[in-house]
C-alpha cells in the first residue's frame, strides 16, 4: 500500500506554484489519474485580477467567494472556479485541487448529503479515503501575510477546508491502520506542522483505542465473575435452575401455580416443577427464584 497516498514534493508544490489554469489542469489530471478517474473537471481562468499580489489596492479582506466552487454537469463537461486568494500559498491549492476533486469524484459516483455543510465535510473526510489526505493536511494549516498599504502594513489570514487539521490528521492516522499502512510513509511529504499534528493524531487514536480495549476487558471480567458465581451456586443447589417465560406457557389448572411478584404485585402463572425457576416479572421486569416447595 505504499502507493495509496498521492505524493505532494517539493517539485509538484513547485509546479502548482506557477498558478496558470494549464499548469493546474496538468495538476488536476494527475490527481485523477492516482484516484483511478478517467476524467477530470476542467479549471477555468482566474477571476478578478490576473495577480492580486502585485495589486496594492486589492482588498483580500473583501474575497467572500468560496476557495473554489464545481459546476457539475457531468463527467466531461465540469468546471471548477478558483478563488485567487489561493495562489498565496501551494499547500493551500493543493488542498484545494484534492476538494474539488474529490467533490467531482463523488458526483459522479451519485454520492450527496443534502445539507451542504455535512457534505462539505464529508468530501473533507473523503479526500483522505482516495488518497489525497496528504494535501489535505498540508493546506489545511491557516497562512498569514503581510501586504504594505500607504496607510501601514496589513495582515491577513487565510485558511481553508471544513474538517480541522486536528480532524484530517486523526483521519490519515485512522486511514493508515485500516489499510495497513507503516505510519512513516504518511509522514513523508508532509510540513513541519503537518508531521506534529499526525504524530499528536496517533497518540490520540492510539490512546483511546487502549482505554476501549481496557473498557471491553472490564466487562468481560465482570461477566466471567458472575458465570463463575452462577455455576458455583447450581453445584450447591440440591436441583438444576431452570429458566422460564412468565405468562406465556399454555397449561392446564393443574399446571400451574400463581405467585405475586414481591416488587409491584404482579400475579405471574408459572409451571409446576421440581426445579427451581429463575424468574422475571411482566411487568417491572424484577428478576427473582422460586424454589421447589
Amino acid at each position: 500500500m505504499e502507493d495509496f497516498f498521492f505524493e505532494p514534493s517539493p517539485g509538484f508544490y513547485g509546479f502548482i506554484a506557477q498558478g496558470s489554469t494549464e499548469v493546474l489542469n496538468e495538476a488536476m489530471q494527475m490527481l485523477a489519474r492516482h484516484i483511478g478517474s478517467s476524467t477530470y473537471p476542467v479549471i477555468e481562468d482566474w477571476k478578478g485580477t490576473t495577480d492580486p499580489l502585485t495589486t496594492l489596492e486589492h482588498d483580500f479582506a473583501s474575497d467572500d467567494e468560496p476557495p473554489g466552487l464545481i459546476q457539475y454537469d457531468g463527467p466531461h463537461r465540469s468546471k471548477i472556479q478558483l478563488c485567487i486568494t489561493n495562489k498565496h500559498s501551494p499547500l493551500v491549492m493543493g488542498a484545494i485541487l484534492a476538494h474539488e476533486l474529490t467533490h467531482y469524484f463523488l458526483f459522479n459516483k451519485g454520492i450527496n448529503i443534502s445539507d451542504e455543510i455535512e457534505n462539505e465535510r464529508f468530501t473533507d473526510l473523503a479526500t483522505v479515503y482516495l488518497g489525497l489526505g496528504k494535501l489535505t493536511l498540508n493546506g489545511y494549516d491557516p497562512i498569514t501575510w503581510k501586504i504594505s498599504r500607504p496607510k501601514g502594513e496589513i495582515t491577513y489570514t487565510y485558511r481553508v477546508g471544513y474538517l480541522s487539521t486536528d480532524e484530517i490528521a486523526i483521519i490519515n492516522y485512522i486511514i493508515c491502520k485500516f489499510r495497513n499502512i507503516n505510519p512513516d510513509i504518511a509522514e513523508t511529504n508532509l510540513s513541519n506542522k503537518s508531521i506534529t499534528l499526525f504524530l499528536n493524531a496517533k497518540i490520540i487514536v492510539d490512546n483511546y483505542e487502549k482505554e476501549k480495549q481496557h473498557q471491553k476487558n472490564k466487562i468481560e471480567i465482570k461477566r466471567l465473575r458472575k458465570e463463575k458465581i452462577r455455576r458455583f451456586i447450581n453445584k450447591l443447589l440440591p436441583w438444576k435452575m431452570e429458566e422460564t417465560d412468565a405468562n406465556l406457557s399454555k397449561m392446564s389448572g393443574d399446571d400451574f401455580k400463581v405467585i405475586i411478584c414481591e416488587n409491584c404485585s404482579q400475579k405471574i402463572r408459572l409451571p409446576i416443577k421440581e426445579k427451581a425457576l429463575r424468574i422475571k416479572c411482566p411487568k417491572c421486569e424484577n428478576k427473582f427464584i422460586i424454589y421447589p416447595e
